[in-house]
């Protein structure tokens, strides 16, 4: 109780906001919390795959049909936090450029900043949300049955918790440029599950990938801008964190390839053997 007390002090106070006193910014905590959700994740699969081989049956089954909803309200309410953090973000940023006189610091933070003030308040919201995401495996794992590409699913909720980390702890480069793509993509993203768990199936779906490639894409323009201006004198903040998030932006964005590519084959697949059925007939 005492801790949670404590997040919802540090979440309500914008301005005194720093990271190093800030609930959850032990390394420990992220730690501890990715190996919990894998130990969950992993228990929780067991049981689905138990519960296929049963028929379904049981009390498990039942508890099922009411996750659709509660889902329905995860989703939703993420989608709005995406986007009070972006624009929460985009307005701090502006405030920093406009008395900087200079938008140099967003692909090259001052070395020596610290992670403190309501610019970095708001990195930490989108950190401590990560922890929040994770619960869309495990609901739904309780509805029965594994996300879509699940292993790059797990990878992706259990890899960003530990990168986000990372880059706040180390005040690295290019922070608020990833945070505001991301937070762009969850407000879609989040909207389309929230539909889609009451019923409802969007036509822009198939954009969702196509625009998470985008973010990863110019991730690395960014990226590009931030080791010229490093090696050509400037001394960027964070180096470690970013080259260790850009990484992790390099394996999603392979895999979030490879899963576009995947449903264009099925697609190609499902249409031949559609045609093939026409001339047959």
């Amino acid at each position: 109780m005492e801790a949670a007390a404590s997040l919802v002090t540090t979440l309500s106070d914008p301005l005194s906001f720093d990271w190093r006193d800030a609930p959850l910014s032990d390394v420990r905590t992220p730690t501890v919390g990715v190996c919990v959700y894998v130990g969950l994740v992993l228990s929780l699969d067991a049981l689905c795959v138990q519960r296929r081989s049963d028929g379904g049956k049981g009390a498990a089954a039942g508890l099922s049909s009411h996750i659709g909803p509660i889902q329905a309200v995860h989703n939703a309410l993420l989608s709005v936090i995406s986007l009070i953090m972006l624009v929460g973000t985009v307005c701090e940023a502006g405030r920093r450029v406009a008395a900087d006189g200079s938008a140099l610091w967003l692909v090259c933070e001052v070395e020596g900043t610290t992670a403190r003030g309501p610019l970095y308040f708001w990195v930490y919201v989108y950190y401590v949300s990560k922890y929040w995401e994770l619960l869309d495996t495990i609901l739904q794992l309780l509805k029965g049955r594994r996300p879509p590409s699940y292993l790059l699913h797990v990878y992706h909720h259990a890899g960003i918790v530990l990168a986000v980390w990372l880059w706040i702890d180390t005040v690295g480069t290019l922070i608020f440029v990833g945070q505001v793509f991301n937070c762009l993509v969850h407000v879609v993203m989040y909207l389309y599950f929230a539909l889609k768990s009451v019923g409802i199936d969007p036509w822009w779906k198939r954009y969702i990938t196509q625009l998470q490639i985008v973010q990863f894409a110019t991730s690395f323009a960014c990226a590009a801008v931030t080791v010229t201006l490093h090696t050509t004198g400037h001394r960027c903040s964070g180096m470690m964190g970013t080259v260790v998030q850009l990484a992790f932006n390099a394996t999603l964005l392979y895999g979030f390839v490879g899963v576009l590519s995947r449903v264009r084959r099925e697609k190609m697949v499902a249409k031949g053997s559609g045609s093939s059925s026409s001339k047959t007939e």
